[in-house]
């Protein structure tokens, strides 16, 4: 009888719920807690963003280098053409 006088809002509620009448509130997780699972999806795409952002910057790198060295290889093919004009083998 004393926990009743303590929280009747309490006590009220577990009877209409062990008679089938009301429905108890579903419990809300702390602020903050997160599963094991949830936390290694997050870093996992993290990860592969890292990886995806690495791999592209990559990619414009070796843009950048072929476009650097293209006036060296058009020198090269200038230097290809005129030697095989003048032996006669274009």
């Amino acid at each position: 009888m004393t926990e009743a006088r303590e929280d009747p809002a309490r006590c009220d509620r577990e009877r209409r719920v062990r008679r089938g009448r009301g429905r108890e509130a579903p419990r809300r997780r702390e602020r903050g807690s997160i599963d094991v699972e949830d936390l290694l999806k997050v870093i996992l795409g993290l990860v592969i963003v890292w990886l995806a952002l690495e791999i592209l910057g990559q990619l414009v790198n070796l843009t950048f280098a072929v476009v650097r060295a293209l006036p060296t290889i058009i020198g090269i093919v200038i230097v290809v053409v005129i030697v095989l004009w003048l032996t006669d083998n274009l």
